[in-house]
């Protein structure tokens, strides 16, 4: 049988579930930028055209990576209510 500290799993299941939702923080504000590069015009300068260009592919590099990291997270605490279920037999 597995013996395991409940302390520790808790702490590890606590900081997993607030960076998911810094996660989400991010996400949002991800969104945020998006929409202001949403109202650019098509007749604006190259230079704004080209910041708008900027930001949309560093959005989407962001959300892909804490898109990738809530996964991870995700399976972290699948991996822990599976020890549980182990432990508890």
């Amino acid at each position: 049988m597995i013996a395991l500290d409940e302390r520790t799993l808790e702490t590890h299941v606590k900081q997993a579930i607030a960076q998911i939702v810094e996660g989400a923080d991010r996400l949002r504000s991800l969104a945020d930028l998006l929409e202001e590069v949403g109202g650019t015009r098509a007749s604006a300068e190259p230079a704004d055209l080209r910041r708008a260009v900027v930001a949309t592919q560093s959005a989407a590099a962001q959300a892909l990576l804490t898109a990738c990291t809530a996964v991870g997270l995700g399976d972290r605490i699948r991996i822990i209510a599976e020890l549980k279920e182990s432990a508890n037999g």
